[in-house]
């Protein structure tokens, strides 16, 4: 196993070259850390949340294993995509500075947005491919956001706003109250939405004019739209809501 450390606060630390092997990848310290290095097939890799920010100017980090990020990061390279074998993902918070594209694909394994994503300047594509389940849990802020078909995406964010597309290819279940808003992109929920206890307010940002299309059953507490000028599609056949719904 490998620990990749900081000698202490306020302490900047870079690597470059190659990270490979079979073994256990730990990034600690009270610090940054800049990976500008391609990481492949570690066992793991984790970033203990003591550091004060992982930046990662690599466009390729690849493990076997789980990849747990408990500090803040920053993508740095145009597009960056984490890879596990079927192993979870999981991320504390995404900052940035710099609009930049964002993979991340498990096979089976979990992943988890349990921060919030695009604070200081918005991401441009997310995509998360996962045929396990997909958590959002903080407020995104991205171009677009994309999920895989195969699995759940559970939206347990209060807010996922972004001025394009928003496609959630598999089931969603809604874990709070929250709002959707793309701009001028769509909404589709491709497979079916359910949250019972929570309600769903979509394209509520003044101006937005994007279609929203539920293509299976949807069960809600209650659904709001805004007086904008965008359709609202619904081909679920059996469609529960249980309180106001306002279009």
């Amino acid at each position: 196993n490998a620990t990749i450390a900081t000698a202490g606060g306020g302490t900047a630390l870079t690597t470059s070259g190659t990270t490979s092997g079979a073994f256990a990848l730990t990034y600690a310290g009270a610090g940054s850390i800049t990976v500008s290095n391609t990481i492949s097939t570690p066992t793991s890799i984790t970033a203990n949340n003591t550091l004060t920010a992982l930046n990662i100017n690599t466009a390729t980090v690849t493990s076997t294993g789980t990849q747990t990020y408990n500090s803040p990061i920053t993508l740095g390279a145009a597009t960056v995509t984490f890879t596990t074998t079927n192993s979870a993902a999981t991320f504390a918070a995404i900052t940035n500075g710099t609009a930049r594209n964002m993979t991340v694909s498990t096979g089976s394994g979990a992943i988890s947005l349990s921060g919030n994503v695009g604070t200081g300047t918005a991401l441009s594509a997310i995509v998360l491919n996962s045929t396990g389940t997909t958590t959002i849990t903080g407020i995104v802020n991205a171009a677009s956001l994309t999920t895989n078909a195969g699995g759940t995406t559970a939206i347990n964010s209060t807010a996922i706003t972004t001025t394009g597309a928003q496609a959630y290819n598999d089931n969603v279940t809604l874990g709070a109250n929250a709002a959707l808003n793309s701009g001028a992109g769509t909404i589709t929920f491709a497979g079916t939405l359910s949250g019972a206890a929570n309600t769903l307010t979509i394209q509520n940002n003044g101006g937005a004019t994007g279609t929203v299309t539920f293509t299976g059953n949807v069960t809600l507490s209650g659904l709001t739209t805004a007086a904008n000028a965008y359709a609202v599609t619904m081909n679920g056949g059996t469609n529960t809501i249980t309180n106001a719904v306002t279009f």
